[in-house]
């Protein structure tokens, strides 16, 4: 015959196994820096929205003349910095730059690459930004964020 002690026990049990789906499924639920292309070639725009993967990707580029890659890079930096990501990956030598925008009360784990190609004289910048999977009419992934980090960036690049 099953004690009180028997069942508080089961019960602490079930608890832990709870909490333990529940972090599974969260950790499971974000996207990652491996979520994002790597490289600039990787990067395949179609129409505003990057076409690759399982999670909710937008997409915006710019061309930016006169520029040293250098510049763009630092900007491209300031951008991300000024729109509360954290930069969690750079690579001047691979043009690639990397943040992570935590949870808020409307975004939930937002991450965005930005990607420099030279050509020219020019510096060619595209910008993919990749979250969590959208909930029917709720957008957890603004379509706005790359506008709005390649607005920030021409800003920096303004800046005296």
């Amino acid at each position: 015959m099953p004690t009180d002690a028997h069942h508080v026990e089961l019960r602490v049990t079930m608890r832990r196994a709870l909490v333990y789906l529940c972090l599974l499924l969260a950790c499971g639920g974000c996207a990652t820096t491996t979520s994002l292309p790597q490289t600039p070639a990787e990067v395949k725009l179609n129409a505003g929205r990057f076409e690759q993967g399982y999670w909710p990707r937008y997409a915006a580029s710019a061309v930016f003349s006169g520029r040293s890659i250098e510049a763009v890079f630092n900007s491209a930096r300031a951008a991300l910095v000024e729109n509360a990501f954290t930069i969690v990956r750079e690579d001047l030598a691979g043009g690639v730059v990397m943040g992570e925008h935590g949870p808020t009360f409307f975004y939930w784990n937002v991450m965005a690459g930005i990607y420099l190609t030279r050509s020219g004289s020019d510096v060619e910048v595209k910008v993919v930004t990749v979250g969590s999977k959208d909930i029917g009419f709720i957008e957890l992934v603004p379509s706005d964020w790359p506008s709005k980090l390649l607005g920030s960036l021409r800003a920096a690049l303004d800046r005296p």
